[in-house]
């Protein structure tokens, strides 16, 4: 199997040729991903029209669960549009990754293909530096400790009255807000988390080709 890149307005373009595989499938996608997260770019075409081979259903589960596993860690929302025909291609890949967290679509054609991506462009986000994620992360803390004082500030009340309807309100409001502070700071750890095992990974495979 044979696998080409380049890009075009804003999309990463993955030509690939030759005889697909489920190992050199799942290659194809991690080379995708790296060089999509080292461009910056979150729209993806996989055009694989010409290539030949067959993939069992299992093979295509598989597949489609690696992608998804790996497109995940990194540190850019992606849309994929996998272009191709029965019977190498039938939309089960697609499928289970984005079951899985990944926006993946499956076309006849480029230009659908492209039409789908570009749907996507004026939302693209720009790839984070850690330092932004450090002081999103150090923000999203001190939220977090504020509003969980004003979460016991409640609970507090709560506990040295009788019941009254202000009172449990007020509470639960609180807690909703702890809540949503809570998984703020967690996605915002997760996000650093993911940038410093890309970086992690981007300098293993800078020190392998030297």
């Amino acid at each position: 199997m044979n696998l080409s890149i380049e890009f075009r307005d804003g999309v990463l373009w993955a030509e690939v040729t030759g005889r697909v595989t489920l190992g050199e499938s799942t290659k194809m996608c991690s080379v995708t991903c790296d060089a999509a997260v080292e461009r910056g770019v979150n729209r993806i075409l996989v055009n694989v029209s010409t290539a030949q081979g067959e993939l069992s259903d299992m093979d295509r589960y598989e597949l489609g669960q690696r992608m998804a596993e790996y497109y995940i860690t990194k540190p850019l929302v992606f849309k994929v549009a996998i272009v191709g025909n029965p019977p190498l291609v039938n939309g089960f890949v697609a499928l289970v990754a984005s079951n899985r967290g990944v926006t993946a679509e499956t076309f006849s054609d480029t230009t659908q293909a492209v039409k789908w991506l570009n749907r996507f462009a004026a939302r693209e986000v720009p790839r984070p530096n850690r330092a932004d994620l450090l002081i999103s992360v150090d923000e999203a803390n001190r939220h977090l400790q504020e509003v969980q004082a004003g979460y016991k500030d409640a609970l507090a009340i709560i506990a040295d009255t009788d019941y009254s309807p202000d009172g449990s309100l007020a509470l639960r409001q609180r807690s909703r807000e702890y809540a949503q502070a809570v998984k703020q700071y967690s996605d915002a750890v997760m996000a650093l988390l993911a940038y410093m095992e890309t970086a992690r990974a981007d300098g293993k495979d800078a020190a392998s080709t030297t």
